[in-house]
């Protein structure tokens, strides 16, 4: 059984991606590239994974930019 959810907005973001120094751990540098999250349904194993990417997406960009769907048919 799969669980929908769906984000109601295209999303426009950055991704931000960070070197590590494998031997010493150091931080080599970072960069960020953008990143466009596209409206549509997403498809989740279990109902809490759904819900939290439900929240986590409307804490960072607002409410009502993702909704739970329920069981997929």
């Amino acid at each position: 059984m799969k669980y929908l959810t769906e984000i109601t907005r295209t999303i426009e973001t950055f991704v931000t991606f960070t070197s590590i120094d494998v031997m010493s751990g150091n931080n080599i540098g970072s960069y960020e590239t953008p990143y466009t999250l596209s409206a549509g349904k997403r498809q989740h194993k279990t109902k809490q994974k759904a819900l939290n990417h439900v929240n986590l997406i409307n804490e960072k960009y607002g409410e009502g930019t993702a909704v739970f769907l329920g069981k997929s048919a």
